[in-house]
């Protein structure tokens, strides 16, 4: 469920909830292992049919002319690779792993 979803069914029970950009501050201070071991738990622990996948994309997509305007012929490489190990009968992810190159 989405946060707004959720805020507008708490916001109809009459209960108090954080802002928006409080819960985003606060996403990025929870260690990445509480989210795997979180993932782990709604996803379930036996998987049949499972399939794995990677993709790449890049972080920055600088313009022909800043390239050019700071004399430099290639910009820097900066990417991130996306792991994920998807269970098909169930449709939910059995696992993620976000690696980044600096």
């Amino acid at each position: 469920m989405s946060f707004r979803r959720v805020s507008n069914i708490l916001s109809m029970l009459g209960l108090p909830l954080p802002a928006h950009s409080a819960l985003c501050k606060m996403r990025k201070r929870i260690p990445l292992w509480i989210w795997g071991r979180l993932l782990r738990l709604t996803a379930g622990f036996k998987h049949e049919k499972v399939a794995i996948d990677c993709t790449g994309f890049s972080r920055t997509n600088p313009s022909y002319h800043y390239v050019k305007r700071i004399n430099r012929r290639k910009p820097i490489k900066s990417y991130a690779k996306l792991s994920a190990l998807f269970d098909i009968n169930k449709r939910k992810f059995c696992a993620v792993r976000v690696r980044t190159k600096p």
